[in-house]
């Protein structure tokens, strides 16, 4: 092993943190207001959705395309060269 380069060893200030169960991540990060989101794709390539049946209750809180239909689509521009948009 070298010094410096592939294979060198380094100080990892943030290890201590992670190894002792304090660490914090995107996912731990709660702020007012806020809600999570779920995408569900269907695991068949080129299948067509007949229909869609929501939990009773659920209205408010599960939503289709139709539902959004009013949402405006985006592009996300990355600044990562072997990014390719779709």
């Amino acid at each position: 092993m070298s010094d410096t380069g592939v294979g060198a060893s380094m100080h990892r200030k943030e290890d201590r943190r992670f190894l002792r169960g304090r660490g914090r991540y995107v996912g731990d990060i709660h702020r007012p207001g806020m809600l999570e989101a779920a995408i569900l794709r269907s695991p068949l390539a080129h299948a067509r959705i007949r229909s869609l049946k929501k939990p009773a209750g659920a209205d408010n809180l599960v939503f289709s395309a139709a539902d959004i239909a009013s949402v405006a689509p985006f592009r996300v521009v990355s600044i990562i060269p072997v990014h390719k948009a779709a």
